[in-house]
């Protein structure tokens, strides 16, 4: 039985993005919607699947809370992974994945994903 990645990448991703503290001097990020969509590659390296943690998730066209919607994602939709990336700006991850029966693909947070979403980087 192989080790879980999920919890170790989200751990480095989480102690990365911690307040810095210089001279009493505290730099954390700011509101969500402050920073540009950030422009993100993707291809499809995973073969899981998982569900979104609330009804009406936001499906998005790139790897942030600023970009725009697509549509919005219901617990029951069964979603395919395709890869993560880290958002530049919140340091938060974010994984490729298309909506299982459609061709609708685009970004959630992982937060947001049942399992904390892919395992592979894009």
């Amino acid at each position: 039985m192989g080790i879980s990645r999920r919890p170790a990448r989200r751990w480095l991703v989480g102690a990365a993005t911690l307040p810095l503290v210089a001279g009493g001097l505290i730099i954390t990020a700011g509101p969500a919607g402050a920073y540009p969509c950030p422009s993100a590659g993707w291809s499809n390296k995973d073969s899981d699947s998982g569900h979104v943690t609330a009804d009406s998730t936001s499906l998005r066209n790139g790897p942030g809370a600023s970009c725009g919607q697509i549509t919005l994602v219901h617990t029951n939709a069964l979603l395919y992974y395709h890869c993560f990336t880290v958002n530049p700006y919140s340091g938060n991850t974010w994984t490729h994945l298309r909506i299982a029966g459609t061709s609708t693909d685009g970004w959630i947070s992982d937060d947001n994903l049942d399992d904390h979403g892919s395992t592979k980087p894009c």
